[in-house]
């Protein structure tokens, strides 16, 4: 998920759902909360109920 974010995968400021982060990595939701949190605390990501969006 970090590499797809440094990549440019997904676009800046653009708010990225759970579940369709899920879908793209074929994982369940569970995970991807887990790396979410974890982004947030060391790369800036921002959690809001429309999405992540990255600084």
């Amino acid at each position: 998920m970090r590499e797809a974010i440094i990549s440019g995968q997904f676009a800046e400021s653009e708010p990225v759902r759970q579940d369709d982060m899920a879908r793209l990595f074929n994982v369940s939701e569970i995970p991807v909360c887990e790396a979410l949190k974890r982004l947030e605390a060391t790369a800036g990501a921002q959690r809001r109920h429309a999405g992540v969006r990255w600084p």
